[in-house]
């Protein structure tokens, strides 16, 4: 049984990556500045705790969320961390800073872009599905015209604007909150 659960979990994810690069087209507003967090959701399931005994279980998130960037640049410079808090505000997990991640605009010739965030948080133990977040903390967000630098981009300067956002979340697997609430495109 603890097979198909982990088999379940790991099609979940493929399909969710899958789903989720249509998705990675949404549009940013005027609002949201050089850098928006759209169409985010998670896919959650437990494991066995590395090095533990059969009974202990910790909590794999997995988040996958479109970054779109405008502007009229051929290639961007990105840069983001999650943070993941539990639904009633405790922080469960902090994510990997990206820093600079190159990214070419959709069109060649320039214009908006769009990348993939994915990240895996290993809470450290099992968490309450009521306890699952509704929004994801992105920190560090900031995005620019790439200035190559070996193989990459140079820091972005030190005036650019960087952000923390809030954006709604949904989960994958239906649990929490209904699937009904998922963005259409993140389905």
């Amino acid at each position: 049984m603890r097979h198909l659960t982990l088999l379940a979990a790991a099609l979940l994810a493929s399909g969710a990556v899958q789903a989720q690069t249509a998705a990675c087209l949404a549009p940013t507003g005027p609002q949201d500045g050089p850098v928006a967090i759209r169409d985010a959701k998670i896919v959650v399931y437990d494991t066995a705790m590395p090095g533990g005994g059969p009974q202990s279980r910790q909590t794999i998130v997995q988040l996958q969320a479109c970054a779109a960037i405008s502007g009229s640049a051929a290639v961007y410079a990105l840069s983001y961390r999650p943070v993941l808090f539990s639904a009633d505000g405790h922080l469960l997990q902090g994510g990997s800073l990206v820093s600079v991640l190159k990214v070419p605009a959709d069109d060649a010739k320039g214009g908006p872009g769009h990348a993939l965030i994915n990240e895996t948080f290993q809470v450290g133990y099992a968490i309450d599905r009521a306890k699952l977040p509704r929004s994801i903390m992105i920190t560090a967000l900031a995005a620019g015209t790439c200035v190559p630098a070996g193989t990459g981009c140079a820091p972005l300067p030190g005036d650019t604007a960087v952000r923390t956002v809030t954006v709604p979340l949904c989960v994958a697997d239906g649990s929490v909150p209904p699937a009904a609430e998922c963005p259409a495109a993140a389905k």
